[in-house]
């Protein structure tokens, strides 16, 4: 037995018709019904029961009609499996982005590549800078954009200078500090300090503040939008970095004496031999227009 006999004789089970149904086969009349004999001379008799204007199962169409369909529809999914297993599978691309970086300076770099490599897929890993760099190590990302200030570069890694940021003191519109052109470590001294736990510059920070006898902190968070909203309820200063602090909601000074600035980077592993995926989106990234000076995206 062929499968498209199978098929065939389905057909003629729903249509009750040999016209209809070899036209819904796409085959002539007397193929179809060649095809249907050779099929009752291989399980040794009629399956249909033919008479003018109407066409039936017999007993045999009967018990063998629940089998052919099992096997009609058993070969019809391993035929989609097969397809599904051949097809080109959708390039994936690792990427791996610092938690402290805010997504809108991401979203253009996003948006482009999908529109130029739809046939790719962007999954994108949050971590801290030492997480993805760990990962990307490991071969676990394929790109990350990080930084990792007062730490020397890994001699593994190839590092693209994107943008520079100054880390800035966050306050409500409202507070005392906000109309302030700038803020020292020492004007900080028994302020309340909202700590981001996650920020990489959270102890060379608290190392200045204590030489200064200033800030200490009061409330903490692994998440940024905690730590908005215990600002904005006047728990007390954040600590963020500038393109990260939402200007609508706060007033945002730079903190002096001493500044604390970051360099962010696209880092790739040296000598990785990366995917044409990989490629675009790594050009998709330096050829967006990064603040090289320190304006809002």
């Amino acid at each position: 037995m062929e499968i498209n006999q199978a098929r065939y004789f389905l057909e003629v089970c729903g249509e009750r018709n040999f016209t209809r149904a070899a036209k819904k086969c796409g085959i002539s009349q007397p193929s179809l019904t060649r095809a249907i004999k050779l099929l009752e001379a291989e399980f040794g008799g009629d399956l249909f029961d033919r008479k003018p204007g109407h066409i039936g199962l017999t007993e045999l169409g009967s018990i063998v009609l629940p089998y052919l369909q099992t096997v009609w529809e058993q070969t019809t999914a391993v035929k989609k499996l097969a397809r599904n297993a051949m097809a080109p599978k959708p390039a994936l691309v690792r990427l791996g982005v610092m938690c402290t970086i805010a997504p809108a300076l991401l979203i253009e770099v996003v948006a482009n590549f999908r529109d130029r490599q739809p046939q790719s897929r962007l999954e994108i890993v949050d971590g801290t800078a030492r997480e993805l760099e760990e990962k990307l190590l490991a071969s676990d990302l394929d790109i990350a954009i990080f930084a990792r200030p007062k730490r020397p570069r890994n001699s593994r890694i190839n590092y693209m200078d994107l943008f520079r940021e100054q880390m800035m003191i966050v306050v409500p519109k409202t507070h005392r500090f906000a109309q302030l052109p700038r803020i020292r470590v020492a004007d900080l001294a028994s302020e309340n300090y909202v700590m981001r736990a996650l920020c990489e510059f959270a102890e060379p920070a608290e190392a200045e503040s204590e030489q200064a006898g200033s800030w200490e902190a009061a409330y903490q968070s692994d998440r940024d939008d905690w730590v908005f909203a215990m600002i904005e309820s006047g728990f007390g200063f954040g600590f963020v970095p500038y393109h990260s602090a939402p200007a609508d909601r706060f007033a945002i000074i730079p903190l002096v004496e001493p500044e604390f600035w970051r360099e962010v980077h696209l880092t790739t592993v040296l000598g990785r031999p990366q995917t044409p995926a990989v490629g675009a989106l790594v050009h998709e990234v330096m050829q967006r227009n990064w603040p090289l000076e320190q304006k809002r995206a």
